[in-house]
């Protein structure tokens, strides 16, 4: 028993698939039975997939698809109006259609607003998000010239954390980012919802943010 489990660890999954195949029956379920659950499932599907016409899973994608998609969430003129002199810097009513975006598609919260870049601000609407179950899962990079470059921040982000997200994404901001560091790219790929930032994120921002995060490309 214990050779045979030592072969069927250092073999390679295609060598794997052959060997279990040349095996007889009994002895082919003799040796899932030294097999930990996930080992044996997977042993499972290399035999079956020696012997069927449709691929195998393609089990990074089963990953990427299993991540989720990410908000990219400004606040200024997002969660607040510019103009609006009141002392409550985010807005309840935004904030709640943030969630109802968050809901829509299980998704999660980068923020890419300048709030980022001041600790207390940055804790306040991470606590106003968490009170509504919203989850944020990091902030942008801070791009060198720290001027006009929010698309390049948005895709730096998005290129160091392949795990964290499915490829489906939704970029809330009330400045013309299409004229920013890769703004074009932002614009080509159809994933950025722009608000009034004498009005907020507004119901019609909403619908359409639901449409681009259930759009796959």
């Amino acid at each position: 028993p214990d050779a045979t489990r030592r072969a069927a660890t250092i073999a390679s999954e295609p060598q794997r698939s052959a060997a279990m195949n040349n095996l007889p029956s009994p002895l082919r379920g003799h040796l899932l039975g030294f097999c930990n659950p996930g080992e044996a499932d997977m042993l499972r599907l290399l035999q079956e997939g020696s012997t069927r016409t449709n691929p195998l899973p393609d089990f990074g994608a089963m990953s990427m698809a299993s991540a989720p998609p990410v908000i990219f969430l400004d606040v200024d003129g997002v969660l607040n109006r510019v103009d609006d002199p009141g002392d409550e810097r985010v807005d309840a009513t935004m904030l709640m259609r943030v969630r109802q975006l968050a809901d829509s598609a299980g998704a999660v919260v980068v923020i890419s607003s300048d709030w980022r870049t001041q600790p207390d601000a940055k804790a306040h609407i991470e606590r106003r998000l968490a009170a509504l179950d919203v989850t944020v899962v990091g902030a942008t990079p801070l791009a060198r010239t720290r001027a006009l470059a929010r698309p390049a921040e948005i895709f730096q982000w998005l290129s160091t954390h392949p795990d964290e997200h499915n490829g489906r994404y939704v970029v809330l901001d009330d400045r013309d980012l299409t004229r920013e560091t890769r703004g074009a790219e932002l614009a080509a790929a159809r994933r950025f919802v722009r608000t009034d930032p004498n009005v907020g994120f507004t119901d019609e921002n909403l619908a359409e943010a639901i449409g681009v995060l259930r759009r796959v490309d």
